[in-house]
């Protein structure tokens, strides 16, 4: 996942819209213009067919997708998901209490002890 700061509460308040009437679907689109989770109800044959992956307009293909099924969308926090060293560093500052900061703390440290 490239998303490491997400935590039991984003996941709930994914579970709580979906169970509110009037959604069909969650959308956590992330920073880079991506997305970061996607929750349905029912599955739509389809639905992802067509749409490019990792670029800057994947949310909102997947948004009009969404919406030209018919589907009710629910959108949730945006969120930055680590592409790169410094989309990490921003990620690991964000969420310091998680594994993925501490495992990009300990590598930082190894990396400096190699270059001594």
């Amino acid at each position: 996942m490239d998303t490491p700061q997400i935590t039991a509460a984003h996941l709930a308040r994914a579970g709580e819209q979906l169970a509110a009437p009037g959604v069909d679907a969650v959308l956590g689109v992330a920073d880079d213009g991506g997305f970061w989770a996607l929750g349905l109800l029912r599955w739509v044959t389809g639905l992802f067919a067509g749409v490019g992956m990792s670029r800057s307009d994947t949310a909102e293909n997947q948004l009009i997708r969404l919406r030209t099924a018919g589907l009710r969308v629910g959108f949730l926090p945006t969120l930055r998901d680590v592409d790169t060293a410094a989309d990490a560093a921003a990620v690991a500052e964000a969420a310091p209490w998680g594994r993925f900061a501490r495992a990009l703390h300990e590598l930082d440290a190894h990396i400096e002890v190699q270059a001594s």
